[in-house]
């Protein structure tokens, strides 16, 4: 995941496609990728990657969302930080990962 990371321009959003942004109802370990919670994200380059919205949450004003890789999902999840334009950069600091990923924890193991 960090070699995933890295390897994105956190200068260069992602572009969102026009799926609505649904969080995971459930918070179970058992992926389930059903057409309401897919998005499909543009990288740097222009590659179109499918991956499964979990959660939407918003923090110190900022909103981020959590996903996972629907070809890797042993690679975890990801945030990305809304800009405010419907675009969303990668989080790229490890320790505001870590953070982030704290808070989805929570949300997703007390029911939201």
């Amino acid at each position: 995941m960090k070699e995933d990371l890295e390897n994105l321009n956190n200068d260069e959003p992602f572009e969102t496609d026009d799926a609505p942004l649904f969080p995971a109802p459930d918070g179970s370990d058992a992926l389930d990728f059903d057409d309401d919670s897919l998005i499909t994200l543009a990288d740097e380059d222009g590659n179109e990657l499918d991956f499964q919205l979990l959660d939407l949450f918003t923090d110190g004003g900022k909103e981020y969302i959590a996903i996972i890789s629907i070809e890797k999902p042993e690679e975890g999840v990801l945030f990305l930080e809304a800009d405010g334009d419907e675009d969303y950069l990668a989080v790229a600091d490890e320790k505001e990962i870590e953070r982030l990923f704290k808070i989805y924890e929570q949300r997703n193991n007390s029911g939201g």
